[in-house]
């Protein structure tokens, strides 16, 4: 199921991901609109993961608190490090680009999520 999984994203993405960022943006940009600028958590897009950046670079030109996760040690909970559109990123855990270690910390109370796959109950598994 994992690599079928895997298969139909790379195929979505292979067809959509140069327009399917931006229009995300601008649809949850609509949708945030609602509320109030507050602190939103992406994610940096890695193979052939959903691209969050164009949607928190709107967000943090809007007033809102943009950030991104950190692994800073197996088997810890996330630490989300402040972060806007063209501001340094370095290697983190895994290769994958996270805010500089100077960074200011907060708590995001959105949070966007990659996604592989989810079960009936709408619980997310990436280890599908």
């Amino acid at each position: 199921m994992r690599g079928d999984a895997r298969a139909h994203r790379r195929a979505l993405f292979d067809r959509l991901a140069g327009e399917a960022g931006d229009t995300a943006a601008k649809i949850g940009l609509r949708f945030l609109e609602m509320a109030a600028p507050g602190k939103v958590a992406g994610y940096y897009p890695v193979y052939s993961e959903f691209n969050t950046l164009p949607l928190l670079n709107m967000l943090g030109r809007s007033g809102w608190v943009t950030g991104l996760p950190v692994v800073t040690r197996p088997n810890a909970p996330l630490t989300f490090r402040e972060w806007r559109a063209g501001e340094y990123l370095e290697p983190g855990d895994h290769r994958i680009p996270v805010p500089a270690a100077s960074a200011q910390t907060f708590q995001p109370d959105i949070l966007l999520v990659p996604l592989l796959a989810y079960d009936r109950a709408g619980f997310r598994h990436d280890w599908l």
